[in-house]
Formats: structure tokens, sequence, C-alpha cells
């Protein structure tokens, strides 16, 4: 008799725990579980800056946990951060290469980590098919192609000799600053091979030779040194729109800056006016270029 008490409370009684709602450290009730840290709840409804010691576990409609840390958490998110002066910390780890199997144990695609002071790269890497992928944070790391237009005002080339081209010296021409985050300096973020394909557009000066000659020069700046040219045979008409392609490639380390520069022969003295534009303008007779990392 009395086991069939014992049953037939738990019975009775178990719905309502199943159900009911559990505070800590407080005298009012959210979600499924609150616990209150500071205890400064005043109500089933707490403002913002009370909310911000709370954590609160609860149940989406679709019957899925929730967690939300500094508020209520969103139905659609398994876990809401609330604070707006607070970042996600991930864990920092020391991964020997892009296939570390070990650091991490039987890692799972999607995994996120933060490498720092090792073989190599810092910076937040993800887990995918057997392999960590650095995260880039620049739009024209990794692998993106990269539009960016000619930075105004238009760009007028400048005479180089044949003594000044034998020896490369790119600085006689005129540099081609293309619109960038960083106000037309291009910056690498990672070491590798890049392509830099330029659409050159624009008007060239009359005068009496039949063929124009230009010489694009691709530049380390950071050693002043000329990795890739490019020479450019026009058949202008005077003041006529002039449009030429342009593809230039080479290694680049990290933290490298690229400098673009063009000339025209001294001889002829047939200046390209080459037509700058806005910030994603798409008119036919403007200069602009693509690049990637290969």
């Amino acid at each position: 008799m009395n086991k069939l008490l014992v049953i037939l409370t738990i019975l009775l009684v178990y719905p309502f725990f199943a159900t009911s709602q559990v505070s800590i450290n407080s005298r009012y009730s959210i979600g499924k579980l609150l616990i209150d840290g500071d205890g400064d709840n005043t109500s089933t409804i707490p403002t913002s800056v009370q909310l911000e010691n709370d954590v609160i576990f609860n149940v989406s409609t679709l019957n899925e946990a929730i967690l939300g840390i500094g508020g209520t958490p969103y139905n659609s998110a398994q876990l809401s951060l609330n604070a707006t002066n607070k970042a996600l910390g991930l864990n920092i780890v020391n991964l020997t290469s892009g296939l570390d199997l070990t650091t991490v144990p039987s890692p799972s695609n999607g995994l996120t980590v933060y490498n720092k002071d090792s073989s190599i790269d810092d910076g937040v890497y993800f887990f995918l098919d057997n392999e960590w992928a650095k995260m880039t944070t620049n739009i024209y790391a990794g692998s993106f192609m990269n539009l960016l237009n000619l930075q105004a005002p238009d760009v007028v080339t400048r005479p180089i000799t044949q003594t000044q081209l034998s020896a490369e010296l790119y600085s006689a021409g005129t540099e081609l600053n293309f619109i960038s985050t960083d106000n037309g300096t291009i910056k690498i973020l990672e070491d590798g091979a890049y392509s830099f394909n330029m659409h050159l557009s624009g008007t060239v000066s009359s005068g009496s030779s039949e063929y124009a000659y230009y010489y694009v020069f691709l530049v380390n700046a950071t050693l002043h040194s000329v990795l890739d040219s490019y020479t450019i045979a026009l058949k202008p008409n005077n003041n006529a729109p002039q449009t030429a392609s342009v593809f230039l490639n080479a290694n680049f380390t990290k933290d490298d800056e690229v400098k673009i520069y063009i000339c025209h022969e001294d001889t002829n003295n047939r200046t390209w006016t080459l037509k700058s534009s806005s910030p994603g303008s798409t008119d036919l007779i403007r200069s602009y270029m693509v690049f990637w990392k290969l």
C-alpha cells in the first residue's frame, strides 16, 4: 500500500516539475531556468541593465534548447550573447600546420579556434575536410576577387626614356591609385601568388606617330622593386577613347605594399589620360582593376 502511495505521488507531482520554471537567486521566473547573477531582478520583466548579469535557459517554439547570456535568448538561435561591449572569446591553440589533427583531437567540420604563436600565421581558423583554413579579414585577401576603380583625379601618363626603361625606373611614370579600403593602398595580407587584371580606358592626345607605346610596372613598394611589367601598343585616333587590358602576376609576402605605375614612350609624347570613377561605377569609359590570390 505504501509503495502504491509513493507511485501515485510521483505521478501527480512529476508533471509539475516537468513543466515548472526554476529561478536561482531570484524570486521571479523567466524561461525554464533563470540564474540572476546579482539577484537584482525586481519583476518578471527585468530591465536591460538587470538582464546583463542573467543567464536564461528556455525552449524554442520547435522544442529546441536555447540559451541567453546577458539577455533573453532569441528563438532562432541556440546561443544568444547580448552584451554590447563584450566579445566572443575563442579557444587559443598552437596549431603545428593546417593539417594538424592532434592539437585539437579528432576535429570535426565547422570547429573554430584562434591560432597564436605557432608555425603558421596567427588568426582565426575553421576546420573543413581534414584541414584548418584561415579566415581572412579583408576583401582582397584569400581567393576573393576584388574590383577597384581608379581613384580621382584622372591619371595622365608621363614620358620615360629608353635608358630609364632599360633600368626599369618606374618612378618616371605616374602611379595608378585604385580605390580600396585603405585609400588607394593595396597591402598584401597573405603570402602567395597574385594576379592583377587592369582595364585601362581614356583618351590619347593628338600627335603625328601612328603607334603609341605605354609601359605598366607592377611594383613591390616595400622592396622598391619591379616584379612584372607590360607593354601596351595603341594605334590611336586623336582624342578618341582608347582601351587596353593589362595582365600582371607576381609573388608577394604578407604586409608587402603593391604599387602600379604607367608611362608613355618619350619619343612621341602622346599622353594617355586614364578615366577615374567613383566606387560602384559601371561606366564603360573608366579604368579599373580586378585582382585575386591564385
